[in-house]
């Protein structure tokens, strides 16, 4: 039996997440009509410390991209084209420290206790990105589970990836067509 639970309710969009049989968080209606968005994942990889950043990857129906340096990484997260977009990290306290190298400052960030729901950035023109965080707003959910969900199971590193980094090489120095390799296999 699984320990969470989504409800839509589209009578009047109230939302409803029973996180287990004790516990049951209610968001609030909605005071519009509701919007529909297309939904973006992202992830890091680090060696551990917050300027530790090795490479991330961003998938959504615009293709898979693949970032060996996290400022272009964090310039197509926030960039016109994931305008509209919902963006998930599975652990996103984690995945946002080694984007930015720990600094959230240009963020506006919300939690629930201790956990982080989410990062969100404006621009002056009242534009917002927000990248949300899947391991707190579906808890107890794993990434076999969330893959199951659109019917993916979690990925095991490509082999070039693993080869490169017990060589003790960056991932900036994969050549461009091992590059494409990698991509190709998400």
């Amino acid at each position: 039996e699984q320990n969470w639970k989504l409800s839509v309710y589209p009578q009047n969009y109230f939302f409803q997440v029973k996180m287990s049989q004790h516990q049951t968080k209610y968001f609030t209606p909605l005071k519009r009509s509701p919007k529909e968005r297309k939904i973006a994942t992202f992830d890091t990889e680090g060696n551990g410390d917050p300027q530790g950043f090795v490479c991330a990857s961003v998938v959504s129906d615009l293709g898979e991209h693949l970032f060996t340096d996290r400022k272009s990484c964090l310039e197509y997260l926030f960039s016109r084209e994931l305008r509209d977009y919902w963006i998930f990290a599975h652990n996103l306290e984690y995945d946002i420290g080694v984007l930015t190298g720990g600094d959230l400052r240009p963020f506006k960030v919300l939690f629930a206790g201790s956990n982080l729901l989410w990062v969100e950035k404006a621009t002056s023109d009242r534009h917002k990105w927000r990248l949300m965080d899947s391991l707190n707003i579906l808890p107890h959910t794993t990434i076999k589970e969330l893959g199951l969900m659109v019917n993916l199971g979690k990925l095991e590193p490509h082999p070039l990836v693993m080869e490169h980094l017990k060589l003790g090489r960056p991932l900036s120095q994969l050549q461009p067509e091992d590059q494409r390799r990698v991509l190709g296999y998400c």
